[in-house]
């Protein structure tokens, strides 16, 4: 985009800070209009299997550094593609503008002062990611469909209850599809079947049981949202409009009118509540969470300033709670705490060794090729990993003892080193 003759000096000046913006802009317009069609580049090579730039922006697109920072840079630079485009006539759908602005947040990262690192980061995970993938089907290791639908409802249980957003929402949320989201924890059990052996797994299991069974979905439990207001009257309006509009929703009516601040600003999502032991203790609370099923509405419950369920005194509150999912009562199993297994053993130091271990001599046995010269430290890295297996390998065949094979029979060794034919018997 040229400066016009008539422009003041001032204006250059403004600019000025935003030169990578301008060659972000560049890029951007390129990548709209001039990309599609286009042979992709190929960043990295893992015992010959492509890692192509496409790849590597998309995971950078996922990657959640330093987004703040980048915030405004990324609207000041959308505003200026959003005007060269109108100066070209071209439109563009909210798709097509939301797409646009996770290239931008790429691009931004490419050009922040610490690109360099978050992308060598990012590309050293795709290739790692590929040599897991690789290992295992050398193994004859595999994810079975059941194994993997079991671990994703599991997560999605934890996120609805962190989040307040169910599993849809929190990948759109956070850039991710669907597919690429199990893909992630495909090879997070991968890693787990390679590096921690059944055995291991099974003493971990039986010395944590104790531990385990204080996670929330081991026992019986629920997941609830709740909608906090100062009258009963309003609360028994709200739960009106619940009841008679299908186009109510609960957690959207909690963040415009709920009090409660630490549960508004995620659709009224409290958590996990386990039978027996809410903190603080609410009998008459736990009472309504367990009689209500999934999806239902309780009726106005009053609320002292504490926030605990009281009939006693004039309440502070009152509340509305809605019971996202139960969890009945069941036998504690190794099966259904994999992940947690996984990720306490590998925080452990033993198995965090075993661990780092098992990723360096997979880069080090591996033909790693980096063509693209702004990763040329990664690849140096990868190098000597290579050169310092190779001495290990050398110095251990040098150290090993020399084997000395026996003459063939009717011969023996001579004293000079040479066979001589021994005499025959008699």
């Amino acid at each position: 985009m040229s400066e016009q003759p008539s422009q003041p000096k001032s204006l250059v000046a403004k600019w000025a800070p935003y030169v990578g913006m301008l060659v972000l802009l560049a890029a951007l317009i390129w990548s709209l209009t001039g990309r599609r069609g286009t042979k992709e580049e190929v960043v990295a090579r893992v015992n010959n299997h492509p890692i192509t730039q496409q790849q590597l922006w998309r995971a950078l697109e996922r990657t959640d550094a330093g987004a703040w920072r980048r915030e405004m840079e990324t609207m000041v630079a959308l505003q200026l593609v959003q005007e060269e485009l109108g100066s070209r006539n071209i439109n563009m759908t909210d798709e097509e503008y939301g797409q646009l602005m996770q290239r931008a947040d790429y691009y931004f990262r490419m050009l922040s002062g610490n690109n360099q690192t978050l992308g060598q980061q990012t590309l050293d995970t795709l290739i790692l990611g590929q040599l897991i993938r690789q290992e295992a089907q050398k193994r004859g290791v595999s994810v079975s469909p059941e194994e993997l639908e079991a671990r994703v409802q599991q997560s999605a249980d934890y996120t609805l209850a962190r989040t307040g957003m169910d599993l849809e929402e929190w990948l759109a949320r956070t850039g991710q599809t669907e597919a690429e989201y199990k893909d992630h924890v495909s090879l997070r059990i991968l890693t787990g079947k390679l590096v921690l052996p059944e055995k291991d797994r099974q003493k971990f299991f039986e010395a944590n049981k104790e531990r385990l069974a204080q996670l929330p979905h081991n026992n019986e439990a629920v997941i609830y949202r709740q909608i906090v207001v100062a009258k009963k009257d309003e609360a028994e309006a709200i739960r009106k409009q619940l009841l008679s509009d299908e186009e109510a929703d609960f957690a959207k009516i909690a963040e415009e009118k709920s009090l409660q601040p630490m549960t508004r600003d995620r659709g009224g999502m409290v958590g996990w509540a386990v039978k027996g032991k809410l903190n603080p203790p609410d009998p008459e609370l736990e009472k309504v969470l367990f009689s209500l099923k999934p999806g239902e509405i309780s009726k106005p419950l009053p609320m002292n300033a504490s926030g605990v369920t009281d009939d006693g005194e004039e309440p502070a509150f009152w509340r509305l709670v809605k019971v996202e999912k139960y969890f009945p009562p069941h036998e504690l199993t190794m099966e259904a705490n994999a992940d947690f297994i996984e990720q306490w053993m590998t925080s452990d130091p033993q198995f965090q060794n075993r661990l780092d271990e098992f990723y360096n001599n997979l880069r080090a046995n591996a033909s790693i090729e980096i063509p693209a010269a702004r990763y040329r430290d990664l690849a140096e890295a990868y190098k000597r990993l290579r050169e310092m297996r190779e001495a290990r390998e050398k110095a251990a065949a040098s150290s090993a003892p020399i084997e000395i094979n026996p003459p063939p029979t009717g011969e023996k060794p001579a004293e000079d080193g040479k066979t001589e034919k021994a005499p025959d018997k008699q």
